[in-house]
Parts: structure tokens; C-alpha cells; sequence
């Protein structure tokens, strides 16, 4: 008996546990918090209430976003702690700092309160962070946690780890395209503080979100026309022109297919694969030196005329395809390819990479810029006589040929009047020379 009753007392504990624990609650992401404390942070009328709510932010930093999202769900009314994502227009924030004994260990001086008008109506997001650019009116979006409820039940204020941001007008032309095609514009602020360093793991949302808005922002036929930046401004303003919409003419060297095993970036982008161009464009006669690793090992390394830039692509086109099926005699994963084409695509940043030519140098890695293509166009020759090439050949060769006839007819005659002038002055010099006698 005794053995039947610690059972239904631990079937009966986890049937209260479970009817905690909701299938959209994030309650067991948040680590010491319930609904009764989270309750408390709102509104941070005073010190306590202010660091539990920053607490909670922080908490939420530290969880995968695909961890959050699969606790969305659809009670009604919501309950403290479940897992929300809301996306309206913003109409107001403002900054509240936080207690400073918390700023060490928490690595933020302060949330932001945004207001929102959603389609249910309005509510207000706590976060860490948020987008300097963004304006009244701009889309904004969260995925956080409920932390307080209006009178009706419905939920009225969360905490989110982090704001997206889709600018309904933008300084930059880039950014307003991407932004319209569904990319957290947000993300570029990141991008531009990690110029000059390799791709890293916090560059990924960034990096395939971004790929994957370019591929479907080349699909349309009214794109506005790019920017056409020289070349070495790509490497002297590169922080300003993050997210730039530009179009660069290069010549390709070598294009590899990248394989994308991770499920998370297979779903940001769309597929499992994606292509990388390393190609050269025009330097218009600047020469970019760059330093040695060790600045004593000798003098920079100088790039004349033509300068290495990296390009991305969830697909190349099919002339490309073609050549290179052509030269490779199938679907080549490293292809050695040349062909002029011109670049439409959005500016990522300056990136670092090992290189041969620079580790012959001792000059380190190389850096170079990354663009996320959106179109690519063939600037090669469309025919097999470009340009009257065959007409120029022959012009040149009947030059050649009447040149090397008139050096023969020159050097004969140069030999007949040498001769002639040997001949004269032998029979000068035979009239004057005295013939001894015996």
C-alpha cells in the first residue's frame, strides 16, 4: 500500500510540474526565476525590481533563439513567462539605467523601453539593446517573455534579448532594400566592429540571413540602380559601407562551392550550399601597401593594379555553370575560372585570410572585402571575333609582313651600296699606292 501511494504522490508531482511548466512557457530557460518574481520586476519602481528585470534580459541573452522560439505557443490569456514574439511599429523609447553594482556582471548600463503599436494594440519591450538608426514609425520586433499582463489577461510588456529592426526609411539605399526583404537590419551594427577579422561564429545570423535577402532581392526587375564606388574605397571607408547597395566589374580567379552542414544556417539561408567567388578588381592606378607581421622583417607588401575581393552567393549564374562544366568536365567544387563579370550586391565588411602570395611575403593574413552578391552579370566577350579581333589580327600580321619586306629590301640595298663604296675605294687607294721596283 505504502508503494502504491509514493507512487501516485510522484504521478501526482509531475502532473503538477508539467502544468507548470506550459508548452509555451520559458519559465525553465530563466534559471531561478517564476512567475511570482517576474511579476515583481514590473514596474521597476525600485532597485531590486530594476536588477531582476535586467536579470531576466540577461538570462535571455544566453538562450538560442530556435530554443525560444519552440516554446511559442498559443494560450490564451498568456501566462508570466511564456515565450512571445511581437512585431509593430514603434512610437516611442526611451533609456533606464540599471543599478551600477550590476553593470560588471551583466556587461550593459542600461535597457531600453520601446513602445509599440501591434495589430492586438499596443505593448512595451524591454531589452538590452537597440538599433541607434531606428525611428518613429519603423518596424520593430522582439522574441522574449511575458513579464506583465493588461487587466483583459493578454499580455502587455515583455523582455527581449534582442530588438530586430526593419527601417521604413533609411539613410541607406541597402539598408532600406534589406529591410524590406526581411532582413534584421540590426545585425549590420555588429558587422561593422569586426572589420579585418575572419568570419567568426558571431558573424552567422548576419552572414546567411543576409545571403539569403540578397537572393531574393537579385530576383527582382526593379532594383534601384547601385553605387559605384572605386575600388580602394572598399578598403579606406569600409566601416561606413556596411550594408551598401554597390556594383563592382572584377575578374574571377577561383570559385568553390561551400557546403552548410548546420541545420540552423540551412534554414537561414534557404539550402545547404552556397558559392564563394575570390576574384580581382581594378586598383585605377592607386598602390596599396600593406604592413608586415613583423615590421622589422621588411617593407610592406604593395598591391599594384589589381587588388584580391571575396564574393558570396546562395547561386551562380548559368553562363558560369556552364564554363565551368565546360573547363572541368563536370560540377567542380574548386574551380580555377576567369571571366569578367560585374558585381550587384550589398557591401559586408573587410575580412582576413590566409593567403599564399602573402604568406610568401611574411606579410600575415590577407584582409580583403566581402560582398553578398544579389546579381551577376557576364562582361565577357559574347562572340568568337569580339570586337573585329580576326580583322585587327590580319592588319597586324600584313603589318608585320611589309615591315620585315622592307627591312630585307633595306638591308640589300645597305649591302649593294657597301659593296659599290669598298670597290671605289680600293681602286682609289691602288692608283695611289707606289709599286715598289726591283
Amino acid at each position: 500500500m505504502n508503494y502504491m501511494i509514493r507512487c501516485l504522490v510522484f504521478i501526482f508531482g509531475c502532473v503538477v510540474t508539467f502544468s507548470v511548466l506550459r508548452a509555451d512557457s520559458a519559465l525553465d530557460l530563466l534559471g531561478g526565476f517564476d512567475e511570482a518574481r517576474i511579476e515583481a520586476t514590473f514596474p521597476p519602481r525600485n532597485e531590486e525590481a530594476l536588477g531582476d528585470l535586467a536579470k531576466v534580459i540577461y538570462r535571455l541573452q544566453s538562450v538560442a533563439e530556435e530554443s525560444l522560439r519552440t516554446r511559442l505557443g498559443e494560450s490564451s490569456p498568456a501566462n508570466l513567462g511564456d515565450a512571445v514574439e511581437v512585431t509593430g511599429e514603434l512610437q516611442r523609447v526611451a533609456a533606464v539605467p540599471i543599478p551600477e553594482s550590476l553593470i560588471e556582471f551583466l556587461e550593459f548600463e542600461q535597457l531600453y523601453l520601446a513602445d509599440v503599436m501591434t495589430q492586438q494594440g499596443p505593448c512595451r519591450l524591454f531589452s538590452a539593446s537597440f538599433p541607434p538608426d531606428a525611428r518613429e514609425g519603423d518596424r520593430i520586433s522582439g522574441l522574449g517573455v511575458v513579464i506583465e499582463l493588461n487587466s483583459e489577461g493578454r499580455w502587455y510588456v515583455m523582455a527581449a534579448p534582442r530588438i530586430q529592426w526593419k527601417p521604413s526609411t533609411a539613410a541607406k539605399i541597402g539598408w532600406q532594400m534589406l529591410g524590406e526583404a526581411d532582413f534584421d537590419v540590426t545585425l549590420l551594427s555588429d558587422v561593422q566592429q569586426r572589420s579585418r577579422q575572419p568570419l567568426l561564429a558571431d558573424d552567422g545570423d548576419a552572414f546567411y540571413t543576409l545571403m539569403a535577402a540578397a537572393n531574393r532581392i537579385g530576383d527582382s526587375t526593379d532594383n534601384p540602380d547601385p553605387a559605384k564606388p572605386a575600388s580602394v574605397e572598399l578598403l579606406k571607408r569600409s566601416e561606413e559601407l556596411t550594408g551598401d547597395w554597390m556594383s563592382l566589374v572584377m575578374e574571377t580567379v577561383q570559385i568553390t562551392r561551400i557546403v552548410v552542414s548546420e541545420p540552423r544556417r540551412q534554414s537561414q539561408l534557404g539550402q545547404d550550399y552556397y558559392y564563394q567567388i575570390d576574384a580581382v578588381v581594378d586598383l585605377g592606378g592607386v598602390v596599396v601597401k600593406i604592413n608586415r607581421r613583423d615590421p622589422s622583417s621588411g617593407p610592406p607588401v604593395i598591391f599594384q593594379n589589381r587588388y584580391p575581393v571575396s564574393v558570396v552567393t546562395a547561386e551562380i549564374p548559368d553562363f558560369l555553370k556552364q564554363r565551368i562544366r565546360a573547363q572541368e568536365g563536370g560540377d567542380a567544387v574548386v574551380s580555377q575560372h576567369r571571366s569578367l563579370i560585374e558585381v550587384d550586391g550589398f557591401f559586408y565588411r573587410l575580412w582576413s585570410y590566409q593567403s599564399e602570395f602573402m604568406n610568401q611575403q611574411g606579410g600575415g593574413d590577407q584582409f580583403g572585402p566581402l560582398i553578398v552578391s544579389a546579381q551577376i552579370t557576364d562582361l565577357s566577350p559574347t562572340s568568337d571575333d569580339p570586337a573585329g579581333v580576326q580583322i585587327i589580327g590580319w592588319f597586324a600580321a600584313t603589318a608585320v609582313i611589309v615591315g620585315i619586306l622592307f627591312f630585307w629590301l633595306w638591308s640589300r640595298l645597305s649591302t649593294v651600296r657597301d659593296r659599290r663604296a669598298k670597290t671605289q675605294r680600293q681602286d682609289r687607294e691602288a692608283e695611289h699606292v707606289q709599286l715598289p721596283t726591283e
